[in-house]
């Protein structure tokens, strides 16, 4: 009997078990990208689960890579996120440029600069939450305003 030849194409179990678990890295890219867009437009995982007809676990897994979001599904979750496509794909200083040119607009704005202040004295970790939600309440409330004022 002839010994068979290890054969270079063949991957060894242990190392296909290990690429199925290993994200992608250009998957981990987009799904912190989607998740820094997601959290500079004040939504939450569960907020945008609902814009797109998803669970929260699954955008869970964009985010962190493990599933990858098909090119329909990213198109769907970039209209939600009111953002364009390729901003998921573009280079560290494309991006560092958007991402820095969105904290700058606010940073534009004396009241939230002053609020940034303050809430940065907070040191009270429950309470920094309690002030956080206060004021997403607060924004909410405003926007419900906006919207029956245009009615």
């Amino acid at each position: 009997m002839r010994k068979k030849k290890n054969d270079a194409t063949q991957i060894q179990p242990e190392a296909t078990e290990l690429l199925k678990r290993a994200p992608n890295e250009i998957d981990v890219l987009v799904g912190q990208r989607v998740r820094v867009r997601r959290i500079m437009n004040g939504l939450s995982q569960q907020g945008l689960a609902e814009k797109v007809g998803i669970s929260f676990q699954q955008v869970q897994k964009y985010e962190n890579g493990l599933n990858r979001i098909s090119a329909s599904k990213l198109h769907q979750i970039a209209e939600a996120l009111n953002a364009p496509v390729h901003i998921f794909f573009q280079t560290e200083d494309e991006y560092r440029v958007v991402e820095e040119e969105g904290v700058l607009a606010l940073l534009r704005d004396r009241d939230t600069v002053s609020v940034l202040r303050a809430f940065s004295q907070i040191r009270d970790r429950n309470l920094r939450r309690a002030v956080r939600d206060h004021i997403r309440n607060i924004a909410a409330c405003g926007e419900e305003l906006d919207g029956k004022a245009a009615d």
